[in-house]
């Protein structure tokens, strides 16, 4: 059950930044991001994308008009006009049960939600602190 690390982490970038709301409907929202849980045995299909098999989640983002933006080793999308206007998140159950489940489902709905707000580069730490000094968040309380 992925609820508990979605609530987290929505929780966790709600408050990191007064220009971030989130809320349960789409209607209104900038960018409204759907997330879904899925198995390698079944992979979805992303239309616009090739789906990474083996990968514990994925974020496909797309434009106002539906086109998926691909981020390459560059901030900048390809394929689309760059104006986010929808998500959808994919948590992958492959990850494996143990005591520290729920701290690292956290962290990877936190590395997807980040991607499916535009932040497109990968790093060795993917905590909100680190994020907040990239983009010059104000510092978590």
């Amino acid at each position: 059950d992925w609820s508990g690390a979605i609530d987290a982490a929505v929780a966790r970038y709600g408050s990191a930044s007064p220009q971030l709301q989130f809320q349960r409907e789409a209607a209104g929202a900038n960018i409204a991001i759907t997330i879904r849980r899925y198995s390698d045995r079944t992979p979805p299909e992303i239309s616009g994308y090739l789906f990474p098999a083996g990968a514990g989640g994925f974020a496909a983002v797309y434009d106002v008009q539906g086109a998926a933006c691909d981020f390459p080793p560059s901030p900048l999308p390809v394929g689309c006009t760059g104006e986010i206007a929808s998500a959808e998140v994919y948590l992958n159950d492959i990850i494996p049960a143990g005591s520290d489940i729920e701290a690292r489902r956290q962290r990877l709905v936190l590395h997807e939600i980040g991607h499916s707000l535009g932040l497109t580069r990968h790093s060795p730490d993917l905590g909100i602190g680190q994020l907040a000094d990239r983009y010059g968040w104000p510092p978590e309380q």
